[in-house]
């Protein structure tokens, strides 16, 4: 426990721990969906799918958009103890927002008693995990997101050799996944509390509803954008939940996987950098901010057409190997998607600059405009075209997203560049 806690500030080992958490977190749901589908098969599957999906869901009201806010309030504008408190009401409103969920697809999709529990369990762990990103965050702004890294990598994999064993001995995924959530949640509880201890992060005190609300109101377009990105993330998956079986989501589940592998890579680039972002951007130093833009576009670029490469060779075979599932048939998909999650890496990045530049409205109505158009045309698009339209709509979604983006911040860069010229003369 001690060796754990001991983090230094501008250690490179922030690289190497918060790494391993990205990829562990991004590749928790394919080992997962690997381990049952290996035991038991797809059904099982089918139904962790839709559970791990909406606890991510529902974990953005929990989180609601602020960490990247909280991380670069350099100044700061409000305190940790204003963080903690807003965070506590944005958990309850995620406990409501859960609830409501699973009451009307328990009614309108017929939900299976085994279904809403585990979704309850996961969304349970998520409600546990938002709370500790109040704590996270406040680590990397004093420079220690290694220490967070360690965290949640030892709780991700502790809960995957439990969950392993558990399910290779019962092959019962409501009794596996209570074993592994109540470990998770454990292990976060005892580790925050020592991080609250060691670095002195106390929420004590009167609480300030003026500033909790001025607080909950600034970060709810990030709110908005933030449950519309994870919406946008895992929707061809909510589509699929009401229209086929369980088995079909699993397969869909299976060619989507590298859809998170490209945008995991980007986000390692990039994620350790925000608070340079923030200052580079306080300090009105555009051509830097222009420059570090324009790599992290190659970056993304890059690392999709090597990804696209890989798997047109043997992308597919070793997925079937992995998942004990043909997937051949699927190749078309697979390469839609794969173009897709060059788009997601690139929304998400750009989702990072325009909080920066305190322009989180182009966020929310990039995300409303076309969620808005997803949900009401996806379910034609699947029932009509199947699976491969399905994957093409979303791409195009995705690409229309990170064009609304990507225009406003090179405008905002546009005018801040001619306003510092203006000055300067």
């Amino acid at each position: 426990m001690v060796i754990i806690m001991i983090e230094k500030k501008h250690n490179n080992n922030v690289y190497i721990w918060n790494g391993l958490a990205t990829i562990l977190n991004s590749f928790q749901s394919a080992i997962i969906m690997m381990i049952i589908a290996q035991i038991t098969g797809n059904y099982d599957a089918g139904i962790f799918v839709i559970a791990y999906a909406m606890a991510n869901l529902a974990m953005m009201v929990g989180k609601y958009g602020m960490r990247q806010f909280q991380v670069s309030d350099i100044a700061p504008k409000y305190s940790f103890k204003t963080y903690s408190y807003s965070r506590i009401i944005t958990i309850v409103l995620m406990f409501f927002f859960t609830a409501f969920y699973l009451v009307i697809n328990s009614y309108i999709k017929q939900y299976s008693v085994e279904k809403v529990c585990i979704i309850s369990l996961w969304c349970f762990l998520r409600m546990v995990e938002s709370y500790e990103d109040v704590y996270h965050a406040e680590l990397q702004k004093l420079n220690l997101l290694g220490l967070a890294g360690k965290i949640i990598s030892i709780r991700i994999i502790g809960m995957l050799i439990l969950f392993f064993i558990s399910y290779a001995k019962s092959q019962n995924l409501l009794f596996s996944t209570i074993l592994s959530i109540l470990f998770n949640v454990l292990i976060a509880i005892v580790f925050n509390y020592k991080v609250k201890q060691k670095y002195s992060l106390s929420a004590k005190g009167k609480f300030e509803i003026d500033k909790t609300i001025g607080l909950l109101k600034e970060c709810f377009s990030l709110f908005i954008s933030s449950f519309l990105f994870m919406y946008m993330t895992n929707a061809p998956k909510y589509c699929i939940d009401g229209v086929l079986i369980e088995d079909k989501q699993a397969v869909f589940s299976y060619i989507y996987m590298p859809v998170f592998i490209i945008n995991l890579f980007s986000n390692f680039i990039y994620q350790p950098m925000l608070v340079k972002y923030a200052i580079l951007w306080n300090d009105k130093k555009f051509n830097q901010i222009t420059r570090i833009i324009i790599k992290q576009i190659l970056c993304i670029a890059g690392i999709t057409i090597f990804f696209i490469l890989g798997f047109k060779v043997i992308g597919l075979f070793l997925l079937g190997v992995i998942y004990s599932t043909n997937l051949m048939e699927y190749s078309n998909e697979l390469l839609v998607l794969l173009v897709a999650g060059g788009f997601l890496a690139l929304v998400n990045y750009f989702q990072m600059i325009l909080t920066i530049m305190r322009n989180q409205k182009t966020i929310f109505l990039s995300y409303l405009i076309v969620s808005c158009i997803f949900i009401l045309l996806s379910t034609t698009v699947l029932i009509r075209s199947g699976m491969i339209g399905l994957c093409i709509f979303f791409m195009i979604s995705l690409f229309g997203i990170s064009i609304i983006m990507g225009g406003k911040i090179i405008y905002i860069i546009y005018n801040g560049m001619n306003a510092d010229k203006g000055e300067m003369i």
